[in-house]
């Protein structure tokens, strides 16, 4: 089975917000001034609030065994890759975070029988080579932050996965998906903010402000997009959406946190997506 292309050009304006909506969610985060696992759980929580009503009425709030699951990997991905964004610049953080497609590829193989081409290899290969030389050219190779960011490409991509498990094997709608889903990866984020102490509601208006930026902007505009999307896509396809993230971020962290893009480094990112790219595409 081929990976799919964008099979409809009206798909593309919901790509491109998709990836505007993602792009701002670092820059969110670090304004916010709160805990990163604060953050996971307000973005999540308060999402989960504005879709309940609706799956409510439509009597579909049902909690299955992969809405759990999925919601522990999306929970634990916001709260490592978000702790990692107060560690690296928001550029090289979102750029490891988004290695998650190159997971998905080896997941689509796994549990769709989706099998990799010589191009996939190859890209799959470059992909490690050039992630070791940017760590090697940024000091990364043993910052804490860079395994923090690994992890959540990990976790972000057991998470789409099983997003496209629930919408294209069960059939099941954007919203019934969704919202047990996030609720779980609420809850997640809650228990970490727990156990380490985290301050959860004692916050200004203006981190409160944040925490519904994160939830309506990259969270719905964001992630809900993405899981709609996966009916149509595969997950691999869907989640390189992403690989213009760090980007856009980056863009965004060097005008709102003055965080510094040297052009090696945007060079060997360009080179990264590339070849996530050659990977996903065949």
């Amino acid at each position: 089975m081929r990976i799919s292309r964008v099979k409809d050009l009206k798909d593309l304006p919901g790509f491109l917000l998709i990836w505007v909506s993602i792009s701002s969610a670092s820059i969110i985060v670090v304004l916010s001034n709160a805990p990163a696992e604060v953050c996971a759980f307000w973005r999540t929580f308060l999402t989960s609030l504005i879709f309940a009503p609706v799956t409510l009425v439509r009597r579909t709030f049902i909690f299955k065994p992969h809405h759990v699951l999925s919601g522990v990997f999306l929970g634990l991905h916001f709260v490592f890759w978000m702790q990692s964004l107060f560690l690296l610049p928001v550029y090289q953080s979102t750029l490891i975070v988004v290695t998650y497609p190159v997971f998905n590829v080896v997941l689509d193989f796994l549990f769709f029988n989706e099998k990799p081409g010589l191009k996939k290899v190859l890209g799959f290969s470059a992909t490690l080579t050039l992630l070791w030389i940017f760590l090697q050219v940024n000091n990364l190779t043993y910052n804490h932050g860079v395994i923090l960011a690994f992890s959540a490409s990990l976790f972000a991509a057991g998470y789409f996965e099983i997003g496209r498990y629930a919408r294209t094997k069960l059939g099941e709608s954007t919203l019934t998906y969704a919202t047990p889903t996030y609720l779980t990866a609420s809850a997640i984020a809650l228990t970490y903010s727990v156990l380490k102490g985290s301050e959860i509601f004692s916050y200004p208006f203006e981190t409160y402000a944040a925490f519904i930026l994160l939830a309506v902007i990259p969270m719905i505009g964001g992630h809900t997009l993405m899981n709609y999307y996966m009916k149509k896509y595969p997950a691999s396809t869907v989640a390189s959406i992403a690989l213009g993230e760090p980007f856009g971020a980056g863009l965004l962290g060097m005008i709102f946190l003055s965080q510094p893009l040297t052009l090696l480094s945007l060079f060997i990112g360009f080179l990264i997506i590339s070849a996530i790219i050659l990977i996903i595409y065949q």
